[in-house]
C-alpha cells in the first residue's frame, strides 16, 4: 500500500479516533478506519477529518438535534395541575408525545402527556373522577335537597362513608407518602386542606374547615329558607 501524505493514525478528530489506514477508497480518496466514542466503527476521508467536517460516526448530529428539540418543550417540573404535582420528565414518550412523571395528592404516581396537563384535560390520577361519580350516585340514591350544589342533609348529618379507611370523614391516608391528607367537599368542589403526619392533626383541620365553611352556609340557609307548613301556626 502506498504511503499516505498525512499519517493520521492515533489522532483524534471530535469523537473519532483514527485506528489505521483503511483498505478501502471512496471516490478515489483515501479512507481511515476510526472508532467513535459511542463504540461504532466508521471510515472517514482524510480531508473530511482534517477540515473538521467529520467529527463522529453520525451520532453527534443526532445528539445535537435531540438537544435542540429538548429546548423547545415547556419544562413542567415542579408545577401543579389540580391534584397532580409534576416530579420529572418521563424517560419514554407516550404515543410519541413528551410525558411527565406526576404524583397525585392521593399518593398514586402516573406518567401523563404534557399537553393533557397544560390543557387541563387531566387533573388527577383518576381519583377525583371516581369521587365525583360516587358523590353523584349517592345524591341520586338519597334524593337530597340540593341548595346551590350542596346537599343540605349531608353537611348537617356529616355521616361517615362506610368505605372510609381512616374512620374520619374527609381524611384519607396516602400509603406511598405515609401521611394523611385532609379535604372537604363543598358545592361539588373538593378543597385540599393539607398533609399531616398524624390522623389527629388531619382530623382537626377537617373539623375547623367544617365549622368555618359548613357553619356559615347553614346559618345562611336557616335565615333564608322558606318556612314549611308545619312551621306556621293555625
Amino acid at each position: 500500500m502506498a504511503k499516505k501524505k498525512h499519517d493520521l493514525t492515533g489522532q483524534r478528530f471530535g469523537r473519532l479516533t483514527v485506528i489505521h489506514p483503511s483498505e478501502k477508497k471512496k471516490w478515489g480518496a483515501y479512507l481511515w478506519d476510526c472508532v467513535c466514542d459511542c463504540g461504532k466503527e466508521y471510515a472517514a476521508h482524510t480531508r473530511s477529518l482534517l477540515t473538521g467536517r467529520t467529527r463522529s460516526c453520525g451520532c453527534l448530529h443526532k445528539d445535537t438535534l435531540t438537544r435542540r428539540n429538548s429546548l423547545k418543550f415547556n419544562d413542567l417540573t415542579g408545577k401543579r395541575f389540580g391534584r397532580l404535582l409534576v416530579i420529572k420528565r418521563a424517560e419514554e414518550r407516550v404515543n410519541g408525545k413528551i410525558s411527565w412523571v406526576c404524583e397525585c395528592d392521593c399518593g398514586e404516581t402516573k406518567i401523563l402527556i404534557g399537553q393533557n396537563l397544560t390543557k387541563g384535560s387531566v387533573n388527577s390520577c383518576g381519583c377525583l373522577r371516581e369521587e365525583m361519580s360516587l358523590l353523584s350516585i349517592e345524591d341520586t340514591k338519597n334524593a337530597r335537597e340540593m341548595i346551590d350544589g350542596t346537599a343540605i342533609d349531608q353537611i348537617q348529618d356529616r355521616k361517615l362513608n362506610k368505605n372510609s379507611q381512616t374512620g374520619v370523614k374527609g381524611v384519607c391516608f396516602t400509603t406511598k407518602a405515609g401521611i394523611y391528607r385532609a379535604y372537604i367537599m363543598f358545592k361539588r368542589k373538593q378543597y385540599h386542606l393539607g398533609f399531616y403526619d398524624t390522623l389527629e392533626k388531619a382530623a382537626q383541620a377537617r373539623r375547623e374547615a367544617e365549622e368555618r365553611i359548613y357553619g356559615e352556609f347553614l346559618e345562611w340557609y336557616a335565615l333564608t329558607k322558606k318556612p314549611n307548613d308545619s312551621d306556621t301556626s293555625g
